[in-house]
């Protein structure tokens, strides 16, 4: 999830495709392997196909007539104004992008760790871990934005009641948050770096909280929203754990 300052984030495959899906598209093994190794498992394919959409209807908004343009602004960025009028935006914010750059590395980093995901939680769940860390990422955010600018924290200055976000990283770092918590022995590799999940954790929440609340420059980042993402990850993950499923 990115902020926008000024506008100019179990069951097996097979149950799943024949629960949701007509069978009558997906009756060749060879394209749903090929698939499957492409993109990941069709959830994740289908998240990364609605994302390169939403953006490119975006990209098609910007050279279209001014009503075009108006409704993406009105159903596609998250805002404290718009969530009043149309709470759906909470669900179309996070399959918004408006750079090509910021659908890349979120698509990425969807496609390195939703199908570790996929295969600890099934498609259903997966899905609803998804759509919820995606919700409570812009809900945190929202609600960031109208409490900041009435604190006395270093970043409160910086930040605007309205300011806008937009962006999938909240509802990715909550499937990455839940690897890493359900999973303490693995890693994740920062470039090139492999850290220990325990030690990602506490360092992506530890750095996430602090420069939204101590960054005094306006970021492009919208802190709040990931640590609500991933707050949804981690909780899920403790829970499952403690009723050992």
């Amino acid at each position: 999830m990115s902020s926008l300052r000024r506008l100019n984030s179990c069951t097996s495959t097979k149950s799943f495709k024949n629960g949701l899906f007509s069978k009558r598209f997906f009756t060749s093994s060879s394209f749903q392997n090929g698939l499957s190794q492409t993109l990941g498992p069709l959830p994740v394919a289908l998240i990364i196909a609605t994302n390169v959409g939403v953006c490119g209807f975006y990209l098609y908004s910007q050279s279209s007539s001014v009503s075009v343009k108006r409704l993406y602004d009105e159903w596609f960025i998250l805002s404290s104004a718009r969530v009043r009028k149309r709470p759906i935006v909470l669900l179309t914010s996070m399959f918004t992008h408006l750079d090509p750059i910021h659908l890349l590395v979120n698509m990425y980093s969807l496609h390195s760790f939703g199908g570790t995901a996929y295969s600890m939680l099934g498609g259903p769940r997966f899905l609803g871990l998804y759509l919820a860390s995606g919700i409570a990422g812009g809900m945190s955010q929202v609600y960031y934005n109208r409490l900041m600018p009435t604190n006395n924290f270093p970043a409160s200055a910086s930040v605007r009641r309205n300011d806008a976000a937009v962006g999938a990283s909240a509802a990715i770092s909550g499937g990455v948050m839940y690897y890493a918590t359900r999973v303490p022995q693995g890693e994740v590799s920062i470039f090139i770096f492999p850290v220990p999940n325990p030690a990602f954790i506490a360092l992506f929440m530890v750095g996430s909280v602090y420069f939204a609340l101590y960054s005094p420059e306006r970021s492009h980042w919208a802190h709040a929203g990931h640590v609500g993402g991933a707050s949804v990850g981690i909780g899920y993950a403790l829970y499952r754990r403690i009723l050992r499923r």
